[in-house]
């Protein structure tokens, strides 16, 4: 059986990191910035917090970066 993985538009974290991810296309994609969590609608009460094990099964993605 195939590990659960999350589903595209989770933000998440681990207890191990401060970086935030978005959840896209199975791709884990870092937020740059907390101004562009900000600027893209997110809520900090939104985070889910999750195990290291479970973030890496998403491989990473291009940076989220408002900035570009």
């Amino acid at each position: 059986m195939d590990p659960v993985r999350l589903t595209d538009g989770d933000i998440v974290k681990t207890n191990t990191s401060n970086s935030i991810y978005v959840i896209e296309n199975s791709l884990k994609r870092p937020i740059v910035s907390a101004d562009d969590f900000l600027k893209l609608g997110y809520k900090w009460t939104n985070i889910i917090t999750v195990a290291d094990k479970l973030l890496s099964l998403h491989s990473d993605g291009e940076l989220v970066n408002l900035n570009k």
